[in-house]
């Protein structure tokens, strides 16, 4: 660990960063009269206030400050007078029972609050999103900084506050920010410097001089100044106090709805910028957006009109049925399925959840299941690949289309795994209960399923017709035509002629397909493909030929 200090302007004030969707004009009162449906509507009306308390909380975060903002411990005169404005407007009523009812109308003004304030914060997650890809791809030493650094500065700085938070019960103070993390220049130094806040940190949260002291000597020490700059990094890592909030304590803390964005990011490994990417703040500005891409594999022209057929099918059969990719290995079906899932996306990472299914694939996996806690007290209820895709796509303002991707779909015990989402695929506008957290669930009708399998996988021949007619097959087969392009670019032409002779006359009955051979450049690299990995996929338990390949194996050139 060296000494030397993140840059810090003595100068510069952050002006108010407001990069999430601000939702002001939900009227309060009637939010909350109309979701104390059946509740009693007499002194001291405790059940509509705690209706009111929980939409005024909803909505505090990102209100802005009014003159005059609702409360919920308002006189019973004013919760009278809103209930009799709202009666007359045909809202809602009090019955002979003194017990609130809403009307139809009520009923579907509710309905479209609770609708928007979904899409807000659906809209919000995704800006969330872009954002984080973008700053979890900066490193501190940079063409977009004047501060000189190490030459073997390699910290993510933003990625190592998050990593802080999410270590440390969600939290961060400013001064661990000043005392410890503002001193790294490396990533690999961060575990030890999280293990000593934690071991510093006083129980009760609030930071002594003697406290301050054991924790470590400040980067910054600047007297009343001091914490006005620090405090740029903590609100650009929250992106303005979107995904952190600030408290008076000093503490910032990580809004629970965006506990499953920061793991995602910190689950893959950090990004690092080429050499040619730091040379100038344009090529490392390019750098840092290149993140926002689901797929940066260009479209070829072979691969445009399969991509055209498989978009219209998904778009015929894709609110109904799973669109399952189907063909033995080395035929491109991943490799088309990603493609193709960009497309739908318009190359969106944040519209795309992929999951690669195995033997221990099931529905803890996949839907929803218990995952210890990541400061070791125990577990806690997740939502899985299923349920974090469909809940951004239901909450999408434009319903835009969202796809997961599921491979290897037949590895998996496909019942088991794939739990409602096998029953509920074709029946999108009705609604079931969640097993383990209990909550209400319906599969978006803006969320495409598209899968690959194996249709020799044993697992694959045992699927039953529940599955089978939720299926839409589409065949990704062997092809020679694809192979043909791919080897005259990459081999010889004698060479390109005599694979493509041979794989010809044995592709249909081959366990693998042609992109087996599309990194090969040379016949030396052909032999060495062959024998590290084709001829094994040919023999049987005791190392012997299967009888189907005899002629293939004894007539591929580079055995």
């Amino acid at each position: 660990m060296t000494s030397t200090q993140w840059s810090t302007a003595s100068h510069d004030v952050i002006p108010p960063l407001e990069f999430d969707l601000l939702l002001t004009e939900v009227p309060t009162y009637l939010h909350g009269l109309l979701r104390s449906e059946h509740e009693e509507f007499r002194e001291p009306y405790a059940a509509v206030r705690q209706n009111i308390q929980t939409v005024i909380n909803e909505n505090s975060v990102r209100s802005r400050a009014a003159a005059q903002p609702p409360r919920s411990d308002v006189a019973p005169s004013r919760l009278r007078t809103w209930k009799k404005v709202f009666e007359e407007f045909g809202l809602l009523y009090v019955s002979d029972d003194q017990r609130l009812r809403t009307t139809a109308l009520g009923s579907r003004v509710r309905d479209l609050h609770s609708d928007l304030a979904d899409k807000v914060a659906g809209a919000n997650a995704h800006i969330a999103s872009l954002g984080l890809a973008v700053l979890g791809r900066h490193t501190l030493r940079s063409p977009l900084t004047t501060a000189s650094y190490p030459p073997e500065t390699d910290l993510h700085p933003y990625r190592a506050i998050w990593a802080t938070v999410r270590a440390l019960d969600d939290r961060v103070h400013w001064e661990e920010l000043n005392r410890v993390l503002m001193h790294l220049t490396q990533d690999a130094d961060l575990r030890a410097a999280i293990d000593h806040i934690r071991a510093t940190r006083p129980a009760s949260g609030s930071y002594t001089e003697a406290a301050l002291g054991r924790l470590g000597t400040p980067a910054v020490d600047d007297g009343a100044e001091t914490r006005r700059r620090i405090t740029p990094w903590l609100i650009k890592a929250g992106l303005g106090g979107t995904i952190l909030a600030e408290a008076a304590d000093g503490f910032y803390t990580l809004r629970p709805e965006y506990r499953t964005l920061i793991d995602a990011l910190l689950s893959e490994p950090a990004p690092t910028p080429t050499p040619q990417q730091l040379l100038s703040r344009e090529a490392y500005l390019a750098y840092l957006i290149a993140g926002l891409a689901a797929s940066d594999a260009p479209e070829t022209l072979e691969d445009e009109p399969v991509l055209d057929r498989l978009e219209a099918i998904c778009q015929r059969y894709g609110s109904r049925k799973i669109i399952a990719l189907s063909g033995i290995p080395g035929t491109g079906k991943t490799r088309l399925a990603r493609m193709l899932a960009s497309r739908i996306t318009q190359n969106d990472t944040y519209r795309i959840q992929e999951i690669q299914f195995h033997e221990r694939t099931g529905y803890e996996q996949f839907v929803e299941g218990f995952v210890p806690r990541t400061d070791g007290t125990g577990f806690e209820l997740k939502p899985m690949t299923l349920r974090e895709i469909n809940d951004r796509a239901r909450q999408d303002p434009g319903g835009r289309p969202y796809v997961l991707l599921i491979e290897e779909l037949t590895r998996a015990d496909v019942h088991a795994a794939l739990g409602e989402l096998l029953t509920y695929i074709e029946h999108r506008d009705r609604s079931f209960r969640l097993p383990l957290s209990q909550l209400d669930m319906k599969l978006a009708p803006n969320l495409v399923v598209i899968a690959t399998m194996n249709p020799r996988d044993k697992s694959a021949l045992r699927l039953d017709q529940a599955i089978l007619r939720r299926l839409h097959q589409i065949s990704v087969a062997p092809s020679p035509a694809i192979l043909q392009p791919i080897a005259a670019r990459n081999l010889t032409a004698e060479v390109a002629v005599k694979l493509l002779a041979w794989y010809a006359n044995y592709a249909a009955v081959l366990p693998f397909g042609h992109g087996e051979f599309t990194q090969a450049t040379s016949e030396e690299e052909l032999g060495e493909l062959w024998h590290g990995t084709l001829v094994h996929t040919l023999t049987d338990v005791s190392g012997q030929i299967r009888g189907e390949f005899v002629d293939a194996a004894s007539t591929y050139p580079w055995a």
